[in-house]
């Protein structure tokens, strides 16, 4: 047998076999370990008081919400410096820092893990510090919801920018009966904005002409309700929002999304 005829049969072998299932089996690929679901972590929120500073109610509102059901890590942040009072309404450049200073706070916050549900809950002068905080927040960075309790900003301020950072619900708190610090106050020595006239924690908010209505129907008005009085404790006051039980009872259901402070209307 001459070469080429050998080397010819030794191919027709080699494809017999191939062909044939002797050939060695490819090796399987390998299979990825599962992903490790890790849990999304704990909410974070932000009370920002009023112009007084931090006080007891303010204490015991946030253990209200404790109490409500509302599960986060809690911070009382005081942006008046442990400097309160009427002067307050008038620091505005120290206003504006403060409110830079809790804007990197969230988006440190934020970008540290985006699955982080966060709140800003704030009473009357720090409604403004809050609003103002929304504003600076870069366009990626929303927070979960947005608690204005008797908000002593003018009534037409624009939210539509701070609320384009909110991705639930914002709720402004307010009440005619509000008029000794949100009528005759505001009126005197003006709101957070500089601006002499009612709060809006007396008379709700009206959006200006120019406002993006898709943002403000984000915002949910909850006017006084004389039975709150009986149930809660109370009466419409300035100060009364922030009691222990209206927490407990009222706001921290709606902060959760629980059905029984709408019902209890």
């Amino acid at each position: 047998m001459n070469k080429s005829r050998f080397s010819v049969m030794l191919c027709a072998i080699a494809a017999l076999l191939l062909f044939s299932g002797c050939a060695p089996a490819p090796k399987p690929a390998p299979v990825p370990a599962p992903a490790v679901l890790t849990p999304p972590p704990e909410p974070y929120l932000i009370h920002l008081p009023g112009i007084a500073g931090p006080v007891w109610c303010d204490k015991a509102f946030v253990k209200g919400l404790s109490e409500g059901g509302v599960h986060a890590d809690m911070h009382i942040y005081d942006w008046t410096c442990e400097d309160g009072g009427i002067h307050v309404l008038w620091a505005t450049e120290r206003n504006h820092e403060q409110a830079k200073f809790i804007a990197d706070k969230i988006t440190e916050k934020y970008h540290k893990d985006p699955r982080t549900a966060i709140y800003l809950t704030c009473h009357s002068g720090g409604v403004g510090v809050a609003v103002w905080a929304l504003e600076l927040l870069p366009a990626d960075v929303k927070v979960q919801g947005l608690m204005m309790l008797a908000p002593a900003i003018s009534p037409n301020y624009d939210l539509t920018r701070a609320l384009s950072h909110v991705v639930g619900h914002a709720f402004c708190f307010c009440s005619p009966n509000d008029g000794l610090v949100l009528g005759f106050g505001t009126k005197l020595f003006g709101n957070i904005d500089g601006v002499r006239g009612e709060g809006a924690g007396k008379v709700g908010f009206t959006p200006p002409a120019n406002a993006d209505q898709l943002q403000y129907a984000k915002l949910t008005t909850q006017p006084y309700n004389a039975d709150w009085l009986e149930k809660y404790g109370y009466g419409g006051d300035h100060m009364g929002l922030l009691g222990r039980a209206f927490a407990r009872e009222y706001i921290a259901p709606l902060m959760i999304g629980a059905p029984a402070a709408v019902a209890a209307q």
